[in-house]
């Protein structure tokens, strides 16, 4: 059986994902049982929606546990001379623009700051060391990076969330490239 790889951060953000989906069930449920009341349920676009919705749910929540059954939580090393799991990097693009991010492992959702490595870019630049520059590509789009610092996981997680905390969401710490 396949495993997925998770920092624990990725693997809490899976937990509270399941919990979110569980709740959307719940409501797609109870949805179901109050429409259709009034007349036959196949006749009533309401229990037809949440019929659907429950369907729908139910798929999310089975996809959502069978992540987390063959969830590999790891503990980031702490070191700062490759880019590897759980490390904050900070790239510069070909045009000059920077992003920062801290690479996670299996990502169940795009998060503002974190970077899959199964992702084109998680992947060129996984094992990377500072000032190296690597390519990659989505669809028919070529792109070089450049490692410009590598943070130490303990510094990343604190120095990202501080800047998350300390910028207005339209302000993203990312520029557009």
């Amino acid at each position: 059986m396949a495993h997925y790889t998770f920092t624990k951060k990725g693997y809490q953000i899976l937990l509270k994902k399941i919990d979110e989906a569980e709740k959307e069930l719940k409501k797609a449920i109870e949805l179901k049982a109050t429409s259709g009341v009034s007349q036959d349920g196949w006749h009533d676009e309401g229990f037809k929606l949440a019929q659907t919705e429950e369907f729908l749910w139910q798929k999310r929540t089975g996809e959502l546990k069978q992540l987390a059954s063959n969830a590999e939580v790891v503990e980031p090393i702490e070191q700062n001379t490759t880019v590897e799991l759980g490390a904050g990097v900070i790239l510069e693009y070909e045009n000059g623009n920077t992003s920062k991010f801290i690479l996670e492992g299996f990502a169940v959702e795009a998060l503002e700051g974190r970077l899959s490595i199964h992702s084109p870019l998680g992947q060129a630049i996984l094992g990377a060391r500072k000032g190296e520059k690597r390519n990659f590509q989505v669809g028919k789009n070529k792109r070089s990076i450049t490692i410009k610092k590598i943070l130490l996981p303990s510094v990343a997680e604190t120095l990202f969330q501080e800047e998350t905390k300390n910028t207005p969401k339209e302000k993203n710490s990312q520029s557009k490239t």
